[in-house]
């Protein structure tokens, strides 16, 4: 009687230890889809950026613009680099938090 006592507990324990296992691959897959998620919507965010100003330098080129068009670009083209540094700041801050 109680070999078999044992044998149930051991074959519980082996249940349970799988029902585990299963959740943490649950657990670890979704962390996979939240990280994937935020790779893709920075990529997209700087694929918007970069169609952005291919359509401002094709104006540009079309249009014959001079100068203020070249300055106006110039500050367009910094605000874009601080926007990049803060996403990679925002980026790096959710990471360390999910570490």
């Amino acid at each position: 009687m109680s070999e078999e006592g044992r044998m149930n507990r051991i074959l519980k324990n082996i249940d349970c230890m799988k029902k585990d296992m299963e959740e943490e691959k649950i657990r670890c897959v979704m962390e996979l889809e939240r990280e994937e998620e935020g790779i893709v919507n920075g990529l997209m965010g700087r694929l918007e950026d970069v169609r952005r100003e291919k359509r401002m330098l094709e104006e540009r080129v079309y249009s014959g613009s001079g100068g203020d068009e070249f300055e106006r670009m110039v500050k367009m083209m910094e605000e874009q680099k601080k926007q990049q540094q803060y996403e990679q700041q925002y980026e790096q801050q959710y990471e360390q938090q999910y570490e």
